[in-house]
C-alpha cells in the first residue's frame, strides 16, 4: 500500500543534476558520545551553559532522529551571558545541495519555558560574523516540535545557505531558572512539495561478528526517502531506534559491545518531514566469539565489499569519499580496489565470473575514459567518462602518480587473469594497451629534464610544476617510468628525480618535513630505537611507505642507498 508523504525535494537542472543532492545539515547525529565535537560553549557568571570540556552534551536517550541529539541546559543570569556554537563538518565529497528555502530544526524541552526565556538564535558566517538574531517558541511540551523559518539567498551579502558555517544559540532572558531543551536535525531545506513514497523497505539479511551486526536491506532509487531508520531488539518483540542511514547505503553496521547475543532487527524510511513508513521483515543474528583468522577474514572481507558494493555503476571502479559524490571516480584509489577485488576473488568472497564480469567493465571504461598522453586525472566522472577537476581549474588534466596507482592494481590484475578463455584475455589485452599507451617521458615537461612532473593540463600545461621528489609516495612513478615498453625514462631520473640530492630537492624535503633530517634523501638517524637510513624526518606519513610497495616488492627493490 502506497504511503502519501509531505516531502522535501527539489531536483536541481544544473549540469551536477546526476549527482545527489544534500540537504544543508548544520547537526544531524554526534558520532561520538558524551559531547558534540563540532561545537563550543562560553558562560559568563552568573549565567551558566552546561558543557563538556566546553562542547554541548548530546543525549542518547531523547532525539528526533536515532541516535542522539544536542542538549542545551542553561540559566540566564541577570547581567551574565552565554552562548553555544555549532558547527557544520564539512564531509569532503557532499558539495552538491539542495536549494534552500527553509531554515528547520527539530526542539523538545522539557518543563514550560516563558517567552522571553527561549535563546535566541543566529546564523554562523565563515567571515565569523553573526546574522540578526531569530526567536523561537517551543509550542509542545515534552514532544518534538518542528521550527521553521523563510530563508533568504542573501543575508547582508552572504550566500544562504554557502556562507553559514554554524549556528549560534544564547542568552535571551534573566530569569534565574534552570532550562533544559534539546535540538536535532539542524538544516536548510527546500520548500515543502506533497509526494508519494514508493519505496517498501525490505531487509535482506544480518551478520554478526565479535562485537556488532552489519544489517543489509534491498537497494532502491525513491528520492524521497530522507534516511533508512534501524531498530534493535532483544527479543524480538521489543524494538528501539539506533541509527539512521543515508538512502545512498544499503547497509548499516551496528556496534552493540556484546558477544554472544542475538539480536533482531527491522528498519523504516523516514521522508523528508521525518514521518515514516511501515516496518520492514525481520531479520536476526548473533555475535559471536571470533578466533584471529575469523578476525582478519572480517576485516578483509570489509575493505573488499568497500570497493566490490560501493563502487561507481558506470564504470565498477571506486568512488571518491563515500558517500560524497556518487558519480566521482578516484583514479589511485581505484589501483588500491582492483587488488582488492582479486583478493576477493581469491578468497571466495566472489566467483572468478563474478570478478571477471567487474574486470571486463573496468578496461572497457578505462579504455573510454579521458586521458592526457595516456594518463589518467585523478577524478573522473562516470557517467562522461570525463576528467572531474576537484582541486580547482588547474587539477583538469594528468595526474601521473595517480595513474601509477592505477596502473599497480591492473598489472597485478593482468598477471592474475591467466585463463585461457576469450574474456580473461580480453582483460589483459585491454590492460596491455592502456599500460603501453601512458607516455611517461611526456611527463619530464622537457628532454633533458631531471624529473618527473604530477600534473599536466590541456589548457594550462606545466602551471602545477610540481616535481617528483621523494621520500613519498611517488618512487612507484618512477619505477613504473623506468619499466615502460613503450615510453620508459632514463633509469637515471631514479637519483636526479626520486632520490636527487641538488639545492631544489633538498629545500623540498626541508619544506614539508619541517628538518633538515634527510633532506639529502640519506636520513641515518635513529627514531624511536629503529635507525631510518632514508627518508625525512622521522619517516612521515604512512601511505608514504604503503602506496608504492602494493604492487611491488620493496624487499626486490636495491638501490645505492638501502635494500
Amino acid at each position: 500500500m502506497k504511503t502519501l508523504f509531505l516531502a522535501i525535494f527539489i531536483f536541481s537542472a544544473t549540469a551536477n543534476a546526476q549527482e545527489h543532492l544534500y540537504d544543508y545539515s548544520i547537526f544531524t547525529n554526534s558520532r561520538m558520545t558524551e559531547n558534540y565535537f563540532f561545537s563550543e560553549t562560553s558562560s559568563h557568571a552568573p549565567s551558566i551553559i552546561e558543557s563538556i570540556k566546553k562542547r554541548l552534551p548530546v543525549d542518547e536517550n531523547v532525539f528526533n532522529t536515532p541516535g542522539n541529539s544536542l542538549k542545551l541546559e542553561y540559566v540566564n543570569g541577570k547581567g551574565g551571558n552565554w552562548y553555544a556554537n555549532i558547527f557544520k563538518e564539512n564531509l569532503r565529497g557532499q558539495d552538491h545541495f539542495n536549494p534552500a528555502a527553509l531554515f528547520s530544526f527539530r526542539a523538545y524541552r522539557t518543563a514550560t519555558i516563558n517567552q522571553n526565556e527561549y535563546p535566541t538564535l543566529q546564523y554562523i558566517f565563515k567571515d565569523s560574523t553573526l546574522s540578526e538574531k531569530i526567536n523561537f517558541k517551543i509550542e509542545a511540551l515534552k514532544k518534538w516540535t518542528s521550527i521553521t523559518t523563510q530563508a533568504s539567498s542573501n543575508v547582508n551579502g552572504h550566500s544562504i545557505p554557502g556562507d553559514v558555517i554554524g549556528v549560534r544559540f544564547s542568552q535571551n532572558g534573566e530569569d534565574r531558572q534552570r532550562h533544559t531543551m534539546y535540538f536535532d536535525d539542524i538544516e536548510f531545506v527546500p520548500l515543502n512539495q506533497a509526494s508519494v513514497v514508493e519505496a517498501v523497505p525490505s531487509l535482506t539479511g544480518a551478520d554478526g561478528y565479535l562485537k556488532h551486526v552489519n544489517i543489509t536491506w534491498q537497494s532502491f532509487s525513491d528520492q524521497q526517502v530522507k534516511y533508512v531508520k534501524i531498530y534493535r531488539s532483544e527479543n524480538g518483540k521489543n524494538f528501539i531506534p539506533v541509527g539512521i542511514q543515508s538512502p545512498l547505503t544499503n547497509y548499516y553496521s551496528d556496534f552493540t559491545g556484546v558477544t554472544n547475543k542475538k539480536y533482531f532487527y527491522k528498519i523504516s524510511f523516514l521522508n523528508y518531514e521525518y514521518e515514516e513508513t511501515q516496518l520492514s521483515n525481520q531479520v536476526a543474528t548473533s555475535t559471536r566469539e571470533m578466533s584471529d583468522e575469523d578476525f582478519l577474514t572480517m576485516i578483509q572481507e570489509a575493505c573488499f565489499r568497500y570497493y566490490w558494493d560501493g563502487a561507481e555503476s558506470t564504470s565498477g571502479l571506486a568512488k571518491e569519499n563515500i558517500p560524497g559524490r556518487k558519480n566521482m571516480i578516484a583514479s589511485g584509489a581505484s589501483g588500491f580496489g582492483i587488488m582488492a577485488l582479486i583478493v576477493g576473488a581469491e578468497r571466495k568472497f566472489i566467483t572468478r565470473q563474478e570478478a571477471v564480469g567487474r574486470f571486463l567493465k573496468i578496461v572497457n571504461f578505462l579504455e573510454r575514459a579521458e586521458k592526457f598522453h595516456g594518463a589518467f586525472s585523478h577524478f573522473i566522472d562516470g557517467p562522461t567518462w570525463k576528467v572531474e577537476p576537484f582541486f580547482g581549474p588547474r587539477d583538469n588534466g594528468g595526474d601521473l602518480v595517480e595513474t601509477s596507482f592505477l596502473l599497480q592494481g591492473l598489472i597485478a590484475a593482468r598477471a592474475y587473469f591467466s585463463g585461457d578463455n576469450t574474456d580473461e584475455k580480453t582483460i589483459r589485452d585491454k590492460i596491455t594497451s592502456i599500460w603501453k599507451n601512458v607516455e611517461w617521458d611526456w611527463y619530464k615537461q622537457f628532454p633533458d629534464s631531471k624529473y618527473l612532473y604530477w600534473h599536466w593540463s590541456p589548457d594550462k600545461g606545466w602551471l602545477i610544476n610540481h616535481r617528483l621528489i621523494g621520500w613519498n609516495e611517488t618512487m612507484v612513478t618512477y619505477l613504473l617510468a623506468i619499466a615502460s615498453p613503450t615510453h620508459p625514462v632514463s633509469a637515471d631520473l631514479y637519483y636526479t628525480g626520486w632520490a636527487s640530492q641538488d639545492s631544489f630537492a633538498r629545500e623540498y624535503r626541508i619544506g614539508w618535513g619541517g628538518t633538515t633530517d634527510g633532506s639529502l634523501y640519506k636520513n641515518g638517524n635513529t627514531y624511536f630505537d629503529i635507525k631510518l637510513k632514508v627518508g625525512v624526518s622521522n619517516g612521515g606519513p604512512l601511505f608514504f611507505t604503503h602506496y608504492s610497495y602494493l604492487g611491488y616488492d620493496p624487499h626486490k627493490i636495491t638501490d645505492k642507498y638501502v635494500n
